[in-house]
């Protein structure tokens, strides 16, 4: 029950963090013509299976992980301003029918330029405070992306933050590189077909913890309002101390624009928000905590 409350919650914030953009869009389209206000919310829902690349540990952990995003950004001219939030509530069986979970709340912004025919770029920050059993680790994380409208059909996007984090869970702090490249295809202007790779590049108290992501996502328009729908999956690894950890994910949602009455997908996506999240800090369950539900699951601890 605490954990349905606690998503609701969530739910009912970014709601209202999106309905208070598309209430001040009207006002700043009034004040200025120049400048538009646009508004987001996404709701959906995550199963995780993770495992250690260990004979002695054969069996997978399962997670289940509901999350929400929200982003407000406000336009002027080629100059886009941006406040986003997100909540990925990651939990797996632990011992004597408990949940072990590991959330991961964000809160960020981002301020680039960009031009509907060639494309964008700019810098963003975000702040992801993360709990398990109690204890909390908050990362730092800085950086710049950009995107190019190759044709009318497909656009690149890359980008390279760096974080940091001292981490009260385990006693270690942590810092490294994240980089990301994605391309996205528009079979229709209302359907596009996602590819992306992450690579993580970090140290935890000096030994190195690498790994990486690759993911999969169609997403499609089923209303000219800006709502739409989305799929995708996720193949990860990442290796801390000699020990791999590999997660596959499978997801889905639903996504609501305001702002973008009439406008097709590709339309929305080239004058919308920059996804500012973290796929190995956020989308992924914290390696402390899949280390501990993997090792549950088998009766074991590493």
């Amino acid at each position: 029950m605490n954990k349905f409350l606690a998503t609701s919650a969530s739910g009912l914030a970014l709601s209202a963090f999106a309905l208070f953009g598309a209430s001040v869009a009207s006002a700043a389209d009034m004040q200025d013509p120049g400048c538009s206000v646009h508004g987001l919310v996404e709701l959906g829902y995550m199963m995780s299976s993770s495992g250690i690349d260990d004979s002695s540990t054969p069996d997978d952990a399962k997670w289940q992980t509901p999350f929400g995003e929200g982003a407000g950004l406000l336009t002027c001219d080629a100059w886009n301003f941006q406040a986003d939030i997100a909540d990925y509530a990651h939990s797996a069986d632990f011992i004597n029918g408990k949940n072990i979970d590991d959330t991961r709340g964000h809160f960020g912004g981002a301020a680039f330029w960009r031009d509907a025919n060639l494309g964008s770029f700019g810098v963003s920050a975000s702040l992801i405070n993360t709990e398990v059993f109690g204890k909390e680790n908050d990362y730092w994380r800085v950086g710049a992306f950009g995107e190019m409208f190759a044709s009318d059909q497909i656009t690149f996007g890359g980008g390279a933050h760096y974080f940091v984090s001292q981490d009260d869970i385990v006693g270690k702090d942590h810092k490294g590189w994240e980089l990301t490249a994605n391309a996205k295809f528009y079979a229709t202007p209302d359907f596009s077909l996602m590819l992306q790779g992450d690579y993580m590049n970090s140290k935890s108290n000096g030994d190195d913890f690498n790994g990486w992501a690759a993911t999969g996502e169609a997403r499609y328009l089923i209303s000219d309002k800006g709502l739409s729908l989305f799929a995708g999956g996720r193949y990860a690894k990442r290796t801390f101390d000699g020990t791999d950890i590999n997660d596959l994910q499978g997801y889905a949602g639903v996504t609501f624009s305001f702002n973008s009455s009439g406008k097709s997908l590709a339309e929305s996506d080239r004058s919308g928000r920059y996804d500012n999240t973290s796929t190995m800090n956020e989308k992924l369950p914290g390696y402390f905590g899949e280390a501990l539900a993997v090792a549950a699951k088998n009766g074991v601890f590493p």
